[in-house]
């Protein structure tokens, strides 16, 4: 059956669906809605409304002879010139990009997203300033630039010392701009020398930099060696030994040329000036003489010269030095050169040979002080002797001759002579000879003590509690107008006495010799004799005058090797005592001549009397000699007469008596 058909009829050859445009489709879609009679019209029908060959169904713009499924597709304008869908007309790498923003739409790899990949000819991220060449911009391409990406290298580049390739040439720092010099460097010291050099980028072995050495050959010479004093300009400064020099030392001006500078007029220098020294230790520049060589001598004693076995070397004084070295005795302030020679049994003046005959002097020990008294003392004559009283303690000296002197003393003093035979002390009948009137130590030595008149002791009078010491001592032809016409002893005197002599003596009362009332009296190696008392004892008397005699003084006589011989008096020829007194008689040998021997008394006891006055009194004789028995040598009118009682001995006589009898 044929149905009618209300307008023309498409007939459409349909091939792959595939290839109908979706437009077509659409259409057709929408032509097949409408139910209407189809009536089946078996001729074909054909439509070709561009004239281009295909119909409407292989055209997909049928309209446009330019568009149909021979044609090729232009893209970018719009229309699917070849009528197949999956042929784009944009976007045409299918990279997502279209040309509007895709700088080559067809290569999948160039678009906006994508990064720079260099030297490929491609504007990879279609950015035109994203270089793809050149990338240091220093107009020179990777096929010139040897680092393109480090705009200092280029062939126009200059070729610095680097190690690197600065000018594209394929060399290292050839003909570079910045050569510098290096300079041979002989010696090692880190210094060349200016006249061996060559240029170059790094220093060749053996050279450096610096050009500064002035002497090549020598490693201690070089700019910073230290300049020193040795003729040499050590630290390259064009100046030898100059004011650098670290061992300039300092020169003094040495203007009495004794070696030695001023220290004041230091200059610093290598070589000193004309006239300079080194050793500033000068204290007086202008005297040659004062220098630290100046040899000084130690004057212990103070007197201006000094002992040659103590020296020292100093420019100036030391303290307790001087310069003459002369002294003979330095610990003496009394001897010195020049100095008066005097009686103190020294070479005074130092000279060995001046003689201190006929001179006296006193050396006080508290002032130390020397006096010499040698004319003071000759102006002494009889009648009219010197009177010195001693105004400290010290030592009287009189040398080899006699004077007319009396002396007195409250001190300690060592009296001292030459001699008994030759140093003399006369008192010319005007006193004691020496009277001593203090506590202290008096020593005699060496002097006879004669023709002193005296109330009491003619010779000495000891008239306190003193230490009295004498050997080779003579008194002689001494008065007491009352007691002791030699010596006279009390209040605690102590008199020892050695090799002496007492002779001629006189008391017109006691004690022709001695008169001891208090004390103590030791006599050894001498003789008494010769002397004289008009009542009682001849050579000695020792008696107390209290009511008991016993009590109230000591009285002491020892006499060892003493001879007393030759004496007279009233009673007690050779000796008389009485209570509280204590006498020895000894001899150390039955040779020695010792005792009591020729003495006379008018009354009683030629050699000795002992007074029954008091009690405790005692005589004691150890081989002392009394003579020959009834013999001219025999004391006279005995020996020993107690009271009414005589007792008579012969030599080397040993016994005891006291106030009663002898045995």
């Amino acid at each position: 059956m044929q149905s009618r058909a209300t307008g023309p009829i498409l007939r459409v050859h349909l091939g792959s669906l595939s290839e109908i445009p979706v437009h077509l489709l659409l259409l057709l879609s929408f032509a097949c809605t409408k139910e209407e009679p189809v009536v089946e019209d078996t001729s074909p029908v054909i439509l070709d409304a561009d004239g281009d060959g295909f119909d409407a169904l292989d055209d997909c713009d049928d309209n446009d002879p330019a568009v149909n499924p021979d044609q090729t597709e232009i893209p970018y304008d719009g229309i699917d010139n070849d009528c197949t869908l999956f042929t784009p007309d944009d976007d045409l790498d299918a990279d997502g990009f279209g040309i509007d923003t895709d700088c080559d739409d067809a290569d999948f790899y160039v678009n906006t997203e994508r990064e720079e990949i260099a030297y490929n000819g491609k504007d990879d991220d279609c950015e035109p300033a994203t270089l793809d060449d050149d990338l240091d911009g220093d107009g020179f391409n990777r096929d010139e630039d040897c680092a393109d990406q480090d705009a200092s290298r280029n062939p126009d580049a200059e070729e610095i010392c680097d190690g690197i390739d600065n000018d594209c040439d394929g060399q290292l720092d050839n003909g570079s701009v910045d050569l510098q010099p290096f300079y041979k460097d002989a010696d090692g010291d880190g210094y060349g020398y200016i006249g061996n050099s060559v240029e170059a980028c790094l220093a060749p072995e053996g050279y450096v930099t610096d050009p500064g050495d002035c002497n090549d050959n020598y490693p201690e010479v070089n700019p910073s060696a230290d300049e020193v004093c040795d003729l040499v300009d050590n630290d390259c400064d064009g100046d030898v030994d100059g004011e650098t020099a670290i061992d300039r030392q300092f020169w003094y001006a040495d203007d009495d040329m004794d070696g030695y500078g001023n220290p004041s007029t230091g200059v610093e220098a290598c070589d000193g000036p004309t006239g300079y020294v080194l050793d500033d230790q000068d204290c007086d520049d202008e005297d040659a003489f004062y220098n630290p060589d100046t040899i000084w001598t130690v004057d212990y004693d103070g007197d201006g010269f000094g002992d040659a076995g103590y020296i020292d070397f100093a420019c100036e004084q030391p303290v307790g030095y001087v310069l003459d070295d002369t002294d003979c005795k330095d610990y003496d302030a009394n001897v010195y050169p020049g100095a008066v020679e005097t009686c103190d049994d020294q070479d005074n003046d130092c000279d060995s040979s001046t003689s201190e005959d006929g001179t006296v002097a006193f050396l006080g020990t508290t002032t130390g002080t020397l006096t010499d008294l040698t004319s003071t003392w000759a102006a002494g004559v009889d009648k009219a002797p010197v009177d010195f009283n001693a105004t400290e303690p010290g030592s009287l000296r009189v040398c080899g001759s006699s004077y007319y002197a009396i002396i007195t003393t409250s001190y300690d003093l060592d009296l001292i002579g030459d001699g008994s035979e030759t140093s003399v002390l006369d008192a010319g009948r005007r006193g004691s000879n020496l009277r001593i009137k203090g506590a202290g130590t008096v020593n005699i030595e060496g002097l006879t003590l004669q023709r002193g008149k005296s109330r009491k002791g003619g010779t000495l009078r000891c008239e306190a509690a003193a230490d009295v010491t004498g050997t080779d001592v003579v008194f002689s032809d001494g008065i007491g107008t009352k007691q002791g016409g030699l010596i006279y002893m009390s209040d605690g005197c102590q008199v020892t006495l050695d090799d002496f002599l007492m002779e001629d003596g006189w008391a017109w009362e006691d004690g022709g010799g001695v008169y001891l009332t208090d004390g103590t009296l030791t006599l050894s190696n001498g003789t008494v004799e010769y002397c004289e008392a008009d009542e009682d004892g001849g050579a000695f008397e020792v008696i107390g005058f209290s009511d008991t005699y016993d009590v109230a003084d000591s009285r002491v006589l020892d006499l060892e090797d003493v001879l007393v011989q030759n004496n007279s008096a009233n009673r007690g020829g050779g000796l008389f005592f009485n209570g509280g007194s204590t006498i020895t008689c000894s001899a150390t040998s039955t040779s020695v001549n010792a005792g009591f021997v020729g003495n006379d008394a008018d009354q009683r006891g030629g050699g000795v009397r002992i007074s029954t006055t008091g009690s405790e009194q005692s005589f004691t004789s150890d081989i002392c000699d009394f003579g020959v028995v009834d013999s001219s040598s025999d004391n006279t009118p005995s020996d020993i007469e107690i009271g009414t009682t005589i007792y008579s001995y012969g030599d080397d006589a040993q016994f005891v008596c006291d106030d009663e009898s002898c045995e």
